[in-house]
């Protein structure tokens, strides 16, 4: 999975979500891309899974977050709540025949981004915002020629302050 920079133009989208002719090929254009100072983020998940089995993939943090502002004539005091965020993958493989693979895929991804509500407001001072989760989440069902590689999705959002471009890469091979 990859997050395009934001030097990356409509034509870097383009070209870097051209069909792919296999695992060689989706390894060069991220490496490519990474060259060319246009990715923002790269993340590379790999595993083994028994034909018909799930995979299941979690990396996170729970990151603190201002819920509630109390002020008094000693100073304030912040009521905190830790939220969850990161990324999930989920894959199940079922191997159609010697040379194709059916692969399910859940994608999810969350960060934490100060949003424009106010949850303390003092004359004078800069508001205490309150935080948002942003969530990205995809989920297909493709087929894949062994030791081959398909774009399974690709997403751009542009005109404001959280523009993203993600694409992901699907790769697989049957091992004997």
């Amino acid at each position: 999975m990859i997050t395009l920079g934001e030097d990356a133009g409509p034509e870097v989208l383009e070209s870097a979500a051209q069909p792919l002719a296999g695992r060689d090929e989706a390894a060069a254009r991220v490496k490519r891309l990474q060259g060319g100072k246009l990715l923002a983020r790269s993340l590379f998940f790999s595993g083994i899974t028994v034909d018909g089995q799930p995979l299941h993939w979690q990396m996170g943090i729970s990151e603190p977050t201002v819920s509630a502002v109390s002020t008094n004539q000693r100073g304030s005091s912040f009521n905190i709540q830790y939220r969850d965020v990161g990324v999930v993958l989920e894959a199940d493989c079922d191997v159609l025949s010697d040379s194709r693979i059916q692969i399910a895929l859940k994608l999810q991804e969350s960060h934490l981004e100060q949003s424009d509500i106010p949850i303390q407001q003092v004359a004078g001072e800069e508001p205490i915002l309150a935080s948002q989760t942003v969530l990205f989440s995809h989920a297909s069902r493709v087929v894949c020629n062994s030791s081959g590689a398909l774009v399974v999705f690709s997403s751009s959002v542009k005109g404001d302050a959280k523009d993203r471009t993600i694409i992901v890469y699907l790769a697989g091979t049957i091992l004997e």
